[in-house]
């Protein structure tokens, strides 16, 4: 239920919607505490425009998830799962 939240008056664009929806069902989420599910999906955003923009776009504009879109997404989701974890590590033994 977390990920559906958006803030007022700032609407989360479809694409982006789309991303974190497929991260929660696929359970890519999972292991992220409840606390912590809001900072996954703020740094998720600024992982997939900055690292991979195509994932983005490509959901903009065909308005589905082929399996070339799907593909990119969960390798997308993988590496960003593998970097949240350790920065939440780290945060933890700092």
């Amino acid at each position: 239920m977390e990920i559906l939240k958006q803030p007022q008056y700032q609407p989360v664009a479809v694409e982006k919607q789309v991303a974190i929806v497929y991260a929660a069902t696929k359970g890519f989420i999972d292991p992220v505490a409840i606390e912590d599910v809001h900072r996954y999906e703020e740094d998720l955003y600024r992982f997939l425009e900055g690292r991979f923009p195509t994932v983005l776009t490509g959901i903009a504009e065909k308005k589905i998830l082929d399996d070339e879109l799907k593909a990119s997404l969960e390798k997308a989701l993988s590496e960003f799962g593998q970097q949240f974890g350790a920065s939440r590590a780290a945060g933890a033994a700092a």
